[in-house]
């Protein structure tokens, strides 16, 4: 910043350099004017204007009366701040004339050193406040730039996102078709050769399997529908009761078809009762589960055990997927779908001895999208797509995982009344 002094005659120049000499350890620069000539010189040609400017009134051919109505009327410097010093000129009518003039302030001498220091810091540090104004105002409209650029960019990732997310659903819709394709082919493969070998029963019994998972087929068909909203579709909203242990012999039996040696399935089915839910959401959900503890368990030797049977709520150490907290907790049983009575419930367990999630990982393994597979093994779907089937039927499902020892994942139904 710098300060000009203008008076002609060198020694009050010296005086004031001086009396402000407490402003040299600062960034302030004085500018010394040996008359009006030389500071209307200095003031035409430089490029930063002095911050303050203190004039003597009394000079020769131009008094500072109109060096500073020059001063005013320039634009770069007509709201420069103006102090006045003057030893003879001390009467009202003068002073008046100095504030008239542009003046924010008129001394008279002989000046009080701290007066003049304590005048000269408070405009100094008002410049200060200035810039620092100016400085936020430039940050403010850069942060402004910056947010609708910002914004814009959200939009296009929003677009991408919504783009990925449209190859993800596709992609996922069509591997639960290529389940239910794979498994009228082998059945209908099957029924070819039981014709052939005139074993006319256990040919029924794969175009049993075959009207099964096109009627499967068909379900998924509507409920894709159904999720869109069209109009056209007659939607049966009627819910009939379907019996677990049924649902879960044909998932297994599919699942089989194409399960590697190296993984074997136990299942102990002890609860043959039936529960309200969309069978074909059932079967959905089951094979899911299954395809994820196949996965986990990858080429090491392994096994899946499917366990259907009774349980009383709340189930304890384990953890809810919606409410996130363990089931024998009362905040559990504010936030379940179903409220825990004396009555028995169906509960279908599925382990595997797999690898295993990590506990930082536990909590966000039913979020859309989220997976802890290599890139081209999985979409993320899965495990939301079954917790959405699960909680949609008033159910609720648990989890519970070792690092190295294997999974478990509970669903838990209330039974069809």
């Amino acid at each position: 910043m710098k300060i000009l002094i203008v008076d002609d005659k060198p020694a009050n120049l010296l005086v004031l350099k001086e009396t402000l000499s407490h402003l040299s350890a600062s960034s302030v620069e004085f500018v010394e004017a040996l008359g009006a000539d030389d500071a209307l010189t200095f003031l035409l040609h430089t490029e930063e204007p002095p911050v303050l400017a203190i004039l003597d009134v009394q000079m020769p051919q131009m008094d500072g009366y109109e060096l500073a109505s020059v001063i005013k009327s320039h634009p770069r410097m007509r709201h420069m701040p103006i102090i006045f010093l003057s030893a003879i000129y001390n009467q009202s009518a003068h002073i008046i004339k100095g504030y008239e003039s542009g003046a924010v302030d008129f001394l008279t001498k002989p000046i009080n050193p701290y007066i003049l220091r304590a005048k000269v810091d408070v405009f100094l540090k008002l410049e200060q406040y200035r810039c620092d104004i100016v400085q936020a105002r430039l940050a403010h409209e850069q942060l402004v730039i910056e947010k609708a650029i910002w914004e814009r960019l959200q939009l296009q990732m929003m677009q991408s996102q919504k783009m990925e997310s449209l190859g993800r659903i596709v992609t996922g819709i069509a591997h639960e078709f290529n389940n239910i394709l794979a498994s009228i082919l082998g059945y209908t493969d099957l029924a070819k050769v039981y014709v052939e070998s005139a074993s006319q029963s256990d040919a029924c019994k794969c175009l049993n399997q075959v009207e099964k998972a096109g009627q499967r087929c068909a379900g998924l068909i509507k409920g894709m529908l159904s999720y869109t909203g069209d109009a056209g579709l007659n939607v049966d909203k009627t819910i009939e009761p379907v019996n677990v242990a049924e649902v879960v012999s044909d998932v297994l039996t599919v699942f089989q078809l194409n399960l590697p040696d190296n993984i074997q399935i136990i299942t102990t089915l002890n609860d043959l009762r039936s529960i309200r839910i969309d069978a074909t959401e059932l079967y959905q959900l089951l094979l899911n589960i299954l395809l994820n503890a196949k996965d986990a368990i990858g080429s090491a030797q392994g096994t899946i055990t499917v366990t259907l049977q009774s349980c009383v709520l709340p189930l304890s150490s384990l953890l809810c997927s919606e409410c996130k907290q363990p089931s024998d907790s009362p905040v559990f049983n504010k936030t379940l779908c179903f409220m825990p009575v004396k009555e028995k419930y169906l509960e279908l367990s599925i382990s595997d001895t797999g690898e295993g999630i990590e506990p930082s990982e536990l909590a966000n393994i039913f979020e859309p999208f989220f997976t802890t597979k290599e890139v081209g093994k999985g979409v993320g779907l899965g495990l939301s797509v079954v917790s959405g089937l699960v909680h949609k039927a008033n159910g609720h499902i648990l989890v519970d995982s070792q690092i190295n020892v294997g999974s478990t994942l509970k669903v838990v139904f209330p039974p069809a009344l």
